[in-house]
């Protein structure tokens, strides 16, 4: 149930995000009226440019990119013949993912469109002068990362900017964990304290783990390079499950699922995000079924 419950909300999300960017570009950005197609003979004709930015390649956030461009093509918007469309990844890398910022907002798309909170982060820095319309999606907390949403109103916003805050079901995670297992008393996560959409997930995790008498064990990590460690070191410190939520740092380390110890030692996996692989939980020894796709870890539907 929650697994279709989680497949449903992100693709409402997708829609509404590809709403949202048919909106936009129907306000008269600087770089010409990006109008629906169809509005006029010579518009239809027109090829319009959009500049898609993604922080890390994952499958959930890839399944994210995929909705987007679905949205565009009903609107009219067909990749290869009335839309061209520039991808950027940084693959998790701070400093590329600046340098992409900047060369996307100095280029010549007409809408730039940010799947992730680092990317969200980085283009609006990047845009703060140009005004390039801007439309994010997977994003976990708007307001959290300092783009210009106010806080007690989040209609109060950038003209140019607009999206969608989809923080991931932390709640009901934890709560089907303890369903699954009523005697679960210790889960660990990893996780980056830079990340805002992290730190959002994070008061949410502790809250519910609290309310659940579940001893909830962090390890901070500041690269994908020491992933690995810190989960092994949350198992060294009796953690029965590992929790992963909407962290970009964690996601794009691909290890998560397979941390080191005894072969045969069962531990569990809480994704916090809609995976279309595995679903929400999995034990990280049991035997994947036939057809199982190797996709590595799968990231969170905001991050």
């Amino acid at each position: 149930m929650l697994k279709s419950l989680l497949r449903l909300w992100l693709a409402v999300s997708l829609i509404m995000l590809a709403s949202a960017a048919l909106l936009l570009m129907d306000s008269k950005p600087p770089r010409g009226n990006f109008e629906p197609a169809g509005a006029g003979s010579d518009r239809a004709a027109k090829v319009r440019s959009v500049a898609l930015f993604q922080n890390i390649s994952q499958a959930t956030i890839d399944e994210g990119a995929r909705g987007v461009l679905a949205g565009l093509a009903e609107a009219g918007y067909e990749e290869g013949t009335t839309l061209r469309v520039h991808r950027y990844r940084a693959e998790g890398d701070t400093a590329t993912s600046h340098m992409m910022a900047r060369a996307i907002v100095g280029g010549d798309d007409e809408l730039i469109v940010t799947l992730s909170t680092p990317s969200l982060q980085a283009v609006a820095g990047a845009n703060r002068e140009t005004r390039l319309p801007h439309v994010f999606g997977m994003v976990s907390d708007p307001v959290g990362a300092g783009v210009g949403i106010a806080a007690d109103d989040p209609m109060k916003h950038p003209p140019y900017l607009v999206g969608l805050g989809t923080m991931q079901p932390v709640a009901e995670t934890f709560r089907m964990a303890r369903r699954l297992s009523p005697k679960l008393a210790k889960v660990g996560v990893a996780w980056n304290p830079s990340e805002s959409n992290s730190e959002a997930s994070m008061r949410l995790a502790r809250g519910v783990c609290k309310q659940l008498g579940i001893t909830l064990i962090e390890a901070s990590v500041d690269s994908s390079a020491v992933v690995r460690e810190a989960v092994a070191s949350l198992v060294g410190q009796g953690a029965e499950a590992i929790w992963v939520g909407g962290d970009n740092t964690v996601l794009s380390s691909g290890q998560v699922d397979r941390p080191p110890g005894r072969p045969r030692a069962r531990r569990r996996v809480l994704l916090g995000h809609a995976d279309p692989v595995r679903g929400p939980a999995r034990t990280l020894d049991q035997p994947r079924r036939d057809g199982d796709a190797r996709r590595g870890m799968e990231r969170p539907a905001r991050g």
